[in-house]
């Protein structure tokens, strides 16, 4: 498909509303916002619908991101003169470095994280497998989930780590074109650190065929058409899609 920036602006058009009803669907999971813990086939099931969500909006931002001329810039601990301090003599600048700014933000963890990690975690052959019994899916009231005979309940996990990363996709989703700019100063830094010889990622989030979530069980088969043609937008993006009108 070969788009243009009208093309470009219509993805975006379409799709906030799409990710603000997995935001929502996503919080109606949580039946009580105020408890310490949540069940976890609560959880389990609140983040097959956020790691898709988040997916989706990181995608969206770089195509805003990138909707206007990026500049490089040198990177946070390079001098004056651009060139790198004796401090930074790595030649690889790892992907934690990479995902923020390069000094200390105090902020950091309460900020909508802009980047996917590099690596893909696989399933250990150590982690047992879990049977589940029967479950009824009822949209908006989340699963009803019942152990199997015999089966010990698994137990609950904290509620604070889940309703905080909802409320930063909630942040994100009430002022998108802060966020890009956010990114738009990422994909500076980086542009900045390959200008003086460093090593970094080419991208901030994932290929298109590793996006998290992408595959997610929850998700309708509309929705996972319009993750696909966010991928395809963010990949065009990337590729100068914006300079093409």
């Amino acid at each position: 498909m070969q788009f243009t920036p009208a093309l470009l602006l219509d993805l975006l058009a379409w799709n906030w509303p799409r990710v603000k009803k997995l935001a929502w669907w996503a919080r109606q999971l949580v039946k009580d916002p105020a408890a310490e813990m949540v069940a976890r086939h609560v959880h389990n099931e609140v983040l097959r619908i956020l790691r898709p969500a988040e997916s989706m909006v990181r995608r969206m931002l770089l195509i805003l991101a990138l909707k206007a001329p990026i500049s490089p810039v040198p990177p946070a601990n390079a001098g004056a003169s651009g060139q790198l301090s004796p401090k930074a003599n790595s030649p690889v600048l790892s992907a934690k470095a990479g995902t923020e700014a390069g000094a200390a933000n105090p902020n950091r963890a309460s900020q909508f994280l802009l980047t996917e990690p590099l690596t893909i975690r696989l399933p250990s052959d150590a982690t047992p497998f879990v049977k589940f019994g029967p479950r009824i899916f009822v949209f908006g009231s989340g699963m009803e989930w019942q152990p199997l005979p015999g089966e010990a309940p698994l137990p609950p996990l904290p509620a604070a780590p889940l309703l905080a990363r909802l409320s930063r996709l909630d942040a994100v989703l009430a002022e998108p074109d802060a966020h890009a700019a956010r990114l738009a100063r990422l994909i500076a830094r980086l542009r900045g650190a390959r200008e003086a010889g460093r090593l970094t990622r080419l991208s901030p989030i994932r290929p298109r065929s590793l996006m998290p979530g992408r595959a997610s069980r929850p998700l309708g088969e509309l929705t996972r058409s319009a993750i696909t043609y966010v991928c395809w937008g963010a990949d065009a993006a990337l590729e100068g899609a914006w300079d093409s009108g």
